[in-house]
């Protein structure tokens, strides 16, 4: 037998060895301790020859120390469900633990100061509603780490969601426990969300931005139908622009820039909730110098030649204007956010049509990454209009790519950044 052979059937006996003591725990009913221990099982006396028990014996130490493995191989990461749970001090967390105990030791002490402040204003009513609850833990949070750089941003989501447990548990048990995400911003944030009959997720959308540390929360409604509106009033602090008449894709991305002098704005659509701990990354890059965080969608397109024609023509429009490692990312996709740098320099009627406003930005050298990735493929909602080759939404986003590849051409010439190395073609009025 030769290497390759011998590696095969180790693997192989790991393998159904990790089967067969799985189906046989299951069927004595074993249990494990938190240590991974079996208890209270019974086990029959060994059979066979000394030779027999040690190769079994072999073979179940090897299957437990494979599936003990895989196990640590697909442990799953933190997500929000994990931030959220109360007076638990994040087991997955990668930091320190006596880390996690002092924010949450601070986050206790921050409750009280602010408690006994508010009290001897003799303000009675502390909280009107959840937006002033992330708005006045966030701020304290960032007064906390004033000065405090932080090592990554799972790193820093932990540590806020020890502080929020903490000051929650302080305050009383008349605050409700929700996993706000915590984000010691440098300046203000918002968010503007476009809708058009979403009755079905508009209120998991507006969950999840309610979590987020955001001054404003700005909601277009146009076109709508359905019950959008109505659900939206719902909520505490959210602003309504409502048009009876449908605007057309992303002109309310434009309307709502204009309600907002927010330093960072984060742009969503009303068909799909993105988690709060995922779009946390976009007001992140925007606050530490981004001025356009775009959406990296490019991992879930696969292989060029399946690429639809939106997806290629948004790849020619970003190496046609110097930046091909962008690939396909584009203000087309949403989530995206933009500083208020990026929306004073590109003007908020340009951010009517995406790729023109994408354009101005890398024109104008403004700070434009492909920032988070989340595979809106599978969310985007399914409509008559976006579906097929050739559909209108597609016939009307490559017009888009168009327009902002002749703008740009209008500013720096027909060539852009390309100079004519084969043919002089200026010598003949080209």
């Amino acid at each position: 037998m030769n290497a390759v052979e011998w590696k095969i059937t180790i693997e192989n006996v790991i393998f159904w060895g990790d089967k067969m003591t799985t189906l046989a725990n299951k069927r004595s009913g074993a249990k494990r301790n938190p240590s991974g221990r079996k208890i209270g099982v019974s086990r029959p006396s060994s059979s066979g020859t000394s030779r027999g028990r040690a190769l079994r014996q072999s073979r179940t130490a090897a299957a437990t120390s494979a599936g003990a493995a895989a196990r640590k191989r697909t442990k799953p990461q933190a997500s929000g469900a994990v931030l959220h749970r109360r007076r638990v001090l994040h087991r997955n967390s990668k930091l320190p633990g006596k880390v996690i105990r002092a924010a949450y030791a601070l986050g206790q002490s921050s409750a009280l100061q602010l408690k006994q402040e508010r009290q001897a204003n003799g303000e009675t009513q502390l909280f009107q509603d959840s937006s002033q609850v992330i708005q006045a833990m966030n701020a304290a949070f960032s007064k906390a780490r004033t000065g405090t750089a932080w090592a990554s941003m799972t790193a820093l989501l932990h540590e806020g969601a020890a502080f929020r447990n903490g000051f929650i548990d302080a305050w009383g048990e008349d605050l409700a426990l929700h996993p706000y995400v915590l984000l010691p911003l440098n300046g203000t944030a918002a968010a503007v969300v476009t809708v058009c009959n979403e009755e079905d997720s508009i209120r998991q959308v507006l969950n999840e931005l309610q979590l987020l540390p955001l001054t404003d929360i700005i909601v277009v409604i146009n076109g709508s139908t359905d019950h959008s509106f109505n659900y939206t009033k719902g909520f505490a602090g959210v602003t309504i622009l409502h048009e009876s008449e449908a605007l057309g894709l992303d002109v309310g991305r434009a309307l709502g820039a204009k309600l907002t002098k927010a330093d960072i704005v984060l742009f969503i659509d009303g068909d799909f909730p993105v988690p709060a701990i995922q779009l946390a990354s976009f007001l992140l890059a925007v606050d530490q110098g981004v001025d356009v965080a775009l959406n990296d969608v490019t991992p879930y397109l696969g292989v060029f030649k399946y690429w639809d024609a939106v997806s290629r023509v948004k790849q020619f429009l970003n190496a046609a204007l110097g930046r091909p490692d962008l690939i396909t990312n584009s203000m087309t996709c949403v989530p995206h956010a933009l500083s208020r740098r990026a929306i004073d320099t590109i003007g908020e009627n340009t951010l009517a049509v995406p790729p023109k406003a994408q354009a101005a930005a890398l024109a104008a050298s403004l700070k434009v990454e492909a920032s988070a990735s989340i595979n809106v493929f599978l969310k985007n909602r399914v409509r008559e209009q976006n579906v097929g080759s050739g559909n209108p939404v597609a016939r009307l986003i490559i017009g888009d790519h168009i327009e902002a590849l002749k703008s740009i051409q209008r500013q720096q010439g027909a060539r852009l950044s390309f100079p004519d190395q084969v043919r002089r073609r200026s010598r003949a009025g080209g």
